[in-house]
């Protein structure tokens, strides 16, 4: 309904039209996953959701030729399936001791989506003209580019790992001059052996021999 004006009923431009929306949406899945390795993955994900966003906001204008149509879906395409493997990998890394239920849940709730999506749209169009519903589709897409800036906020903090003062390597004696510390301020100081001995091994003999 949304490109019926491109269309103009036609069956075999309806049909080129889904094929470029599922070859955009092929390529950009297949891409993806090493945009997500150079980039990043919440980059990838907020670049899919607003070119989408942006995307489904202008729908009512792009989808009145042909031509401008074609430019609508393939930008569709790439939007729609560019989430999927860095959502992935985000939820990966936020849930490392149980990858496969994250990912499950993922795509339980992607299927309920899109089972739930016929019907949200069906209602939408008793209430929005048939060229708007995809304005619709864009404040959900700004909704979950907020729920990411959220969940980065909430997760992305760098972990302070606290490393200790190594000290000398064994069989070495310390310099007498003061090294500072390798430690951060959460970190409880590690003690140096006293200038001037060495530092002995666990089981080395005392220096007398039975």
């Amino acid at each position: 309904m949304i490109v019926e004006q491109a269309a103009a009923g036609d069956g075999v431009h309806l049909t080129a039209l889904l094929f470029a929306a599922g070859v955009a949406g092929t390529i950009g899945n297949v891409a993806t996953g090493g945009w997500t390795d150079r980039f990043g993955p919440v980059r990838v994900v907020t670049i899919a959701m607003v070119l989408g966003a942006f995307d489904f906001a202008l729908m009512p204008w792009t989808t009145t030729t042909m031509t401008s149509a074609v430019i609508a879906v393939v930008a569709y395409g790439l939007a729609s399936w560019s989430v999927m493997v860095p959502q992935q990998h985000r939820l990966i890394a936020a849930a490392p001791a149980t990858p496969s239920l994250a990912v499950s849940l993922n795509a339980s709730a992607a299927y309920l989506a899109v089972s739930r999506a016929g019907a949200l749209g069906a209602a939408a169009l008793r209430v929005v003209p048939g060229a708007y519903p995809p304005w619709l589709a864009a404040l959900f897409l700004l909704a979950g580019r907020a729920a990411t800036r959220a969940a980065r906020n909430e997760t992305g903090r760098p972990q302070r790992t606290c490393v200790g003062n190594p000290g000398p390597p064994p069989g070495r004696s310390t310099p007498n001059r003061q090294t500072p510390p390798l430690t951060s301020p959460s970190c409880p100081p590690t003690p140096t052996p006293a200038p001037g001995r060495g530092t002995r091994q666990p089981g080395a003999s005392s220096g007398s021999s039975p």
